[in-house]
């Protein structure tokens, strides 16, 4: 992929969640691909995406965090998930947010669902909402089906990727104070 797609994707997830999807093969093109649509999704102020998987439909899901007029005046975040059908047209969404800011920085496509990681806390940590590690386990149509929340009271703890290995188990890696 070249520097220039990833300076678009770079923008797009700083600039807003947005999705862009760009049509052929990019490698194989001497001109940047054509455009098939663009969308916006999420509040009115700061969102961000972080992550996106193509989904069995030839849809997307879409996660990263969103904010409103109250989120953005505190600075805290809530995690936000949306799955778009394969033309961009949102079919639903869901957000999660506590005291602090909460964001997943990956999602994947399950056979029966979702898998997200990420945040929820404080960054930077401080007594009594220190930052965890978070992991989200979502229905097809976005319902929680579990969460489970990793670290300890210094806080310092999300995670920035996951796999899905052989055995039906996951691999999540980010930091750990």
């Amino acid at each position: 992929m070249s520097t220039r797609i990833l300076s678009v994707f770079n923008l797009l997830k700083r600039v807003g969640f947005a999705l862009l999807l760009l049509g052929g093969n990019i490698l194989a093109h001497a001109q940047p691909p054509d455009t098939l649509w663009t969308r916006r999704y999420g509040r009115q102020y700061h969102d961000l995406a972080h992550s996106v998987a193509q989904t069995p439909d030839g849809g997307f899901i879409i996660a990263g965090e969103t904010w409103n007029a109250e989120t953005f005046e505190t600075r805290n975040a809530d995690a936000y998930v949306v799955k778009v059908d394969s033309l961009g047209n949102e079919e639903w969404s869901h957000s999660w947010g506590w005291a602090y800011s909460d964001y997943i920085t990956k999602i994947f496509v399950l056979e029966d669902g979702y898998m997200a990681a990420g945040q929820i806390g404080r960054y930077p940590p401080a007594n009594p909402e220190p930052a965890l590690g978070w992991l989200l386990r979502l229905s097809l149509n976005g319902d929680t089906v579990w969460t489970n929340v990793i670290g300890d009271e210094r806080g310092g703890t999300w995670f920035e990727d996951m796999v899905a290995v052989e055995d039906g188990n996951y691999v999540a890696t980010g930091r750990c104070r």
